[in-house]
């Protein structure tokens, strides 16, 4: 068998992804659509508090953006960060990911 015939039957693991872009300060942000099993860990292994865990979810669910500080250094993605985005994109952050479980659900 060719390696490409072979290859065609082969399972691909892919995060499914979606890309969105803030509204105000228009960071480009790449957000998980569907939780895999190691941010599903990550947020059983978190110890939060009730009011942390949608700055933690949140920061579980980007896997990446384009967010940099003054020195255009990319910052790390952390519910801390989250927290200091404008209210309209961190409402639209919010609403993205949550949009994406409420598909999940119906």
């Amino acid at each position: 068998m060719k390696v490409a015939a072979f290859l065609k039957y082969m399972p691909i693991l892919k995060q499914e992804t979606k890309e969105i872009v803030l509204p105000v300060s228009k960071t480009k942000i790449t957000i998980a659509t569907k939780i895999n099993y190691g941010i599903a860990v990550k947020i059983r292994e978190s110890d939060l508090k009730q009011d942390e865990n949608l700055f933690a979810l949140a920061s579980l669910c980007i896997l990446d953006w384009d967010l940099t500080n003054e020195k255009k250094e990319k910052l790390e993605i952390t519910p801390e960060i989250i927290k200091q985005l404008d209210h309209k994109d961190g409402d639209f952050l919010m609403n993205s990911i949550a949009e994406n479980f409420d598909e999940k659900k119906n």
